[in-house]
């Protein structure tokens, strides 16, 4: 627990704990997210909403500005593996051409392999696996395949990989050397000018337009976040819109709208930031501790006017699994760890 927090705050946090949701583990499987821009397909394999979907399709808009720097007008597909259950993993890259193929073979059974293909025409095929998404990387080998295609098509082998003890999977790529040597050289100035765009948050897991809150735009591999006003202008007869600069962070896990405005967001898997509609000021950056094992995003909640519940459960196949609440006093800007302990240790 960061500060100092008063023990006869206890009682009423008891209360609180009433308003929760109760921890539950569910069934979970994998899923897809994608977009198109222009000639540019982007898609994500995750478990969870993090803001690697987000990044993913800041990808897309920016290979499809690459492209048109290069002229290169056919199809393009790009499949982020998002290795979200492992806090250290090594990035893998893989470049092909062809329909994507992604069979996959059940293990267990007899049924054989499941034949897929991502896309129904002929695409350069940019993959990477990882924690997080390299945006540089990835720009760097599309460049790389548009001009060395010839090359691609007639390099590339059929690879399968064991995932698990469960699953088998098949697809196409080159050789690593090529990749590895390419991932090595310093950035053309064609990339370099594509990190340049500002990209605005495609705010995904929202339908509506977005007009005022907080939110951020990528730029040269930062995420600069910001406050939206809006205001109407009686002389243009229009809205208007003032956007403020608030921090600018390197890396960015989660971005949570509470409800009403107020916003937590993660830089990392173990740390956040708060912001609320009225001060519309940065609090301070909050810790959270022995995060080993909890792989799933926090479920955040507003509970009452000060305070923000964070709730997150170990993934099923976790031995000793157990769920763990956090509170988040917006007024104290103060974090209680594990509220489940404090109240074990209360009776």
């Amino acid at each position: 627990m960061t500060g100092g927090f008063a023990m006869g705050k206890l009682s009423c946090i008891l209360i609180i704990i009433l308003m929760l949701p109760f921890h539950a583990v569910q069934a979970h499987s994998d899923f897809f997210y994608t977009k198109e821009y222009g000639n540019v397909k982007a898609t994500i394999l995750t478990g969870f909403h993090y803001e690697e979907i987000n990044k993913v399709f800041i990808l897309g808009q920016l290979a499809e500005k690459l492209a048109e720097e290069l002229n290169y007008k056919e199809p393009i597909f790009l499949y982020f593996r998002h290795h979200y259950t492992s806090r250290k993993v090594t990035h893998q890259y893989y470049i092909s051409y062809g329909r994507a193929k992604n069979d996959r073979l059940y293990t267990r059974d007899d049924d054989g392999w499941q034949e897929h293909d991502f896309m129904d025409e002929d695409a350069i095929v940019i993959r990477q696996a990882g924690k997080n998404l390299d945006i540089t990387s990835t720009l760097k080998l599309l460049e790389y395949a548009i001009g060395n295609l010839s090359y691609i098509k007639s390099h590339q082998k059929l690879i399968e990989q064991q995932r698990g003890g469960t699953f088998r999977y098949r697809f196409y790529s080159i050789d690593q050397q090529p990749i590895r040597k390419q991932l090595g050289t310093k950035a053309s100035s064609l990339v370099t000018a594509a990190l340049k765009n500002k990209i605005f948050r495609p705010e995904n897991f929202s339908e509506r337009e977005f007009w005022t809150g907080c939110s951020y735009y990528w730029q040269n591999n930062q995420f600069h976040i910001f406050w939206r006003s809006r205001h109407f202008n009686k002389e243009t007869n229009k809205r208007e819109f003032t956007d403020k600069h608030l921090f600018t962070l390197d890396t960015l896990h989660l971005f949570k709208e509470i409800e009403n405005l107020d916003y937590l967001i993660f830089d990392t898997d173990s740390s956040f930031y708060f912001i609320d509609q009225y001060r519309k000021e940065l609090s301070g950056k909050h810790i959270i501790q022995d995060i080993e094992g909890y792989i799933r995003p926090f479920k955040v909640k507003r509970i009452a006017i000060d305070k923000v519940s964070l709730s997150v459960v170990k993934m099923a196949w976790l031995r000793g699994e157990n769920a763990r609440t956090l509170i988040y006093l917006t007024h104290e800007d103060e974090l209680i760890q594990d509220l489940d302990k404090l109240i074990e240790e209360a009776n």
